[in-house]
């Protein structure tokens, strides 16, 4: 995306208390909504496990990142930023469940052994001294996700967008 246009996402997202994050998510889930064309999508998210809730989770090495899922209802009688309000408080719950297992979460869902709960994942690489600094990241390639539909989102001063 255009810097211009990354500001305008950012600028939006100030003015109605919401996170970068929460935006993208609801792009995304717009996005599988039309293509889907069913009134509720359900989407892996990654989140780093590398937050208050698990202690000594900067002396241990490695990414500790976890897929979960998201369950999103896309209502046709509600404002955007309404709805995009009630997602970021709705995806912060989904945090709970953030150092449990996919298979768990799964087996939890009672779905049937060998189905899964969704086929496309968001990874939204959060970099906090990227989204301050006067550069961004060039030439990133995706990573292999075995899903098979990826986003890959790079914020930074020009949102980069990757499949």
């Amino acid at each position: 995306m255009s810097s211009a246009s990354t500001a305008a996402l950012r600028e939006f997202a100030r003015q109605n208390q919401l996170t970068l994050h929460t935006v993208v998510i609801g792009v995304w889930a717009l996005l599988l909504h039309i293509y889907s064309r069913g009134d509720e999508v359900v989407f892996g998210s990654v989140l780093s496990g590398r937050d208050a809730g698990f202690p000594d989770a900067d002396a241990i090495a490695g990414p500790l990142i976890n897929v979960v899922p998201v369950r999103v209802s896309v209502p046709s009688d509600t404002r955007a930023a309404t709805w995009l309000q009630e997602l970021q408080a709705s995806h912060f719950d989904t945090r709970r469940f953030g150092h449990s297992p996919l298979s768990l979460i799964t087996e939890w869902s009672g779905l049937a052994p060998g189905q899964f709960l969704f086929n496309s994942i968001l990874v939204f690489n959060n970099h906090p001294l990227l989204d301050e600094a006067d550069w961004s990241i060039r030439n990133v390639s995706s990573q292999q996700t075995g899903y098979p539909i990826h986003m890959v989102v790079e914020p930074g001063r020009e949102i980069a967008l990757l499949c």
